[in-house]
């Protein structure tokens, strides 16, 4: 993972910033302190609820800013994003939006 795992939190806000039309919003808990998504470690074989309940928390923490699209750097946080009964905005995985915008 790019934050948890190699502690890489602003190369890819900086990216972002670069791209014309694009607005950054934080969340409120945003790198070292951001909650997991619960779509990794076996959560969602182990504790499907768990995992639904982490995704769609981290979803509604991301409308409540306002923004129109939540970026994550992890497929596996995309796939448990994508998965939630009632997902409260979409999302999309970073490179890919990276990708579209050049």
């Amino acid at each position: 993972h790019l934050g948890r795992g190699a502690g890489v939190y602003e190369a890819p806000r900086n990216i972002l910033r670069l791209i014309p039309g694009v607005e950054l919003i934080e969340m409120e808990r945003n790198q070292r302190w951001s909650w997991c998504c619960g779509g990794g470690g076996g959560v969602p074989e182990a504790f499907p609820e768990l995992a639904e309940w982490n995704a769609e928390d981290r979803l509604a923490e991301a409308a409540r800013t306002g923004a129109e699209l939540l970026l994550t750097s992890s497929s596996l946080c995309h796939r448990s994003f994508g998965q939630c009964k009632k997902p409260a905005l979409p999302s999309q995985e970073l490179l890919e939006f990276i990708s579209q915008a050049i």
